[in-house]
């Protein structure tokens, strides 16, 4: 099975993975604006209890924020490596973004499922938020799954461009 196409959303794959990228990076800067000001603001509005008790946090809130942070910024930058492979044409750089972000697509199939399974086990009062959660969490794994075939695909353009012999042998 051959995972690659030749456009996005009609246009070419160095642009579509350019926007992509530049998306990607946008999004995990904000997020991380987010999380930055979590942190600073927990010691003022700490987290409500559990409602159940077996249920305690086994690290602080704190500690999840500050391990949070640093995936965002590992992501950043896989992310701005994957901009200089496209930038320079460079299919190395770039594969890094394609191992990760390929292990993630993939881990979030079990955890769609998990939200599946939760929705059907669940209280009938909190059951819609859980299946409107679930839904679009499966909508956001296919876009996120489309965006890494066209990441794939114009990794292997630049690659095979790379690779290819000259067709045509110049003469002094």
């Amino acid at each position: 099975m051959d995972l690659k196409v030749n456009k996005c959303c009609c246009m070419n794959l160095r642009t579509a993975g350019l926007l992509i990228a530049w998306l990607h990076l946008l999004i995990i800067i904000i997020v991380s604006c987010t999380v930055i000001n979590r942190i600073i603001f927990l010691d003022k509005n700490p987290p409500p209890p559990p409602k159940f008790a077996v249920f305690r946090p086994i690290v602080s809130a704190i500690t999840r924020e500050i391990i949070n942070l640093v995936i965002y910024l590992f992501n950043a930058t896989l992310t701005s490596l994957l901009l200089f492979g496209i930038y320079k044409k460079k299919h190395l750089m770039m594969l890094p973004y394609i191992i990760l972000n390929g292990l993630s697509v993939l881990l979030m199939v079990p955890y769609l499922g998990q939200l599946f399974i939760t929705a059907l086990y669940s209280d009938n009062s909190d059951i819609f938020e859980i299946i409107m959660g679930a839904l679009l969490c499966a909508a956001l794994f296919g876009l996120m799954a489309y965006c890494w075939i066209v990441i794939y695909s114009l990794y292997h353009k630049i690659r095979d461009s790379i690779n290819k012999p000259m067709s045509r042998q110049f003469e002094i």
